[in-house]
């Protein structure tokens, strides 16, 4: 408001100036009256001319200040409507006096809260979406579990198939684990609520561990799991997430290969870790490479074995991302896909 009492204050200087000229010049007048009486009608005009300029002096100020007034219940009505939540208000801005500043504040301040409230509705319809979708991926396993109760108790199920039956609800509970756990997962990734917990270390003993994992797995499906490495590659990131990375890569590769291989390669380049995960499977069109990172997406649903989520590569970019890399994949229908993950070190300074 300085610019503004600043203003004021020359305004009333200009007026006081004005008057004490005016005051003078009368002064003056009067006390040559006596010897100039000829000047006795000017005298009188002067007396006039005061009196105009101060009625003058007293309309411009009613004027600014009804002007002030008029701007100050603008600014005032646009806060009221802002305050309503009609954040697209805006006020007129065209000055250079501390009003017209406050009403550019007012503005400025409406267009952030338009883009916060564009950003929650874009979460918020996000955030039902993938909540309807794990309720309908969710109906399977429960409607299969709740099946197979119902049959073992009106012992409609024959004995020598209860062992089998079990063991459809334990496969059915443990999808029903995951699809939660990978739900919650990719939710907080979404929100960026995830803190990586980087530290240094060698990557050979955790893949050689994974494979071990996954070795059954890939024994059914009659695939070999190769892993390549010319050198020692150390890696910084965060190990838990860096191996749900892998994981969720070479599990995946597994599902859409059968009597194939699938290769696992990792080295170092300018500063970063290259992991390439290629398998001879089944492969993917061009429209479904755009669609797999897509939430709940499967590709082919008849080859998705043990119920898996359809969340797996979801999670797997966003974990990406989050380590600050990047992650790609190159498919042909009938001889495989290929994907490339890329992990950059941390700033030197860091």
């Amino acid at each position: 408001m300085m610019r503004l009492r600043q203003q004021m204050l020359t305004f009333i200087a200009i007026i006081m100036i004005v008057l004490f000229a005016a005051g003078l010049l009368l002064m003056q007048l009067t006390a040559h009256m006596v010897v100039v009486s000829q000047l006795g009608h000017f005298r009188q005009s002067l007396v006039m001319i005061f009196l105009m300029v101060g009625l003058l002096v007293s309309i411009l100020g009613m004027v600014n200040v009804q002007r002030l007034s008029k701007q100050l219940q603008t600014i005032q009505e646009g806060t009221r409507r802002i305050a309503l939540g009609d954040y697209k208000t805006t006020l007129a801005a065209s000055g250079h006096d501390e009003i017209s500043d406050l009403a550019q504040a007012i503005n400025l301040l409406s267009n952030t809260l338009t883009h916060q409230k564009q950003e929650i509705d874009t979460q918020t319809a996000q955030y039902r979406t993938l909540m309807a979708n794990a309720a309908h991926e969710m109906r399977t396993p429960l409607t299969t579990i709740s099946g197979i109760v119902e049959g073992l108790q009106y012992d409609v199920i024959a004995e020598q198939d209860k062992l089998h039956a079990y063991a459809m609800i334990k496969n059915e509970a443990d999808r029903l684990a995951r699809l939660v756990k990978h739900t919650l997962d990719y939710g907080r990734l979404q929100q960026g609520q995830i803190r990586l917990q980087r530290q240094t270390f060698d990557v050979t003993p955790l893949i050689n561990a994974l494979i071990d994992q996954l070795s059954d797995k890939a024994r059914l499906a009659k695939d070999h799991l190769i892993y390549e490495q010319a050198a020692p590659v150390i890696i910084h990131a965060d190990q838990d997430y860096f191996i749900q990375i892998l994981y969720n890569l070479v599990n995946n590769a597994i599902q859409f290969t059968a009597n194939g291989t699938i290769t696992i390669k990792t080295w170092r380049e300018a500063r970063q870790t290259l992991i390439r995960i290629s398998d001879t499977g089944i492969g993917m069109t061009s429209a479904q490479v755009t669609k797999i990172w897509e939430p709940y997406y499967k590709a082919d649903p008849t080859r998705i074995q043990n119920g898996e989520t359809g969340l797996g590569l979801a999670i797997v970019r966003q974990l990406v991302q989050a380590h600050g890399g990047t992650i790609s994949v190159h498919s042909v229908v009938g001889q495989g896909t290929i994907f490339a993950v890329t992990l950059p070190d941390l700033p030197e300074n860091q």
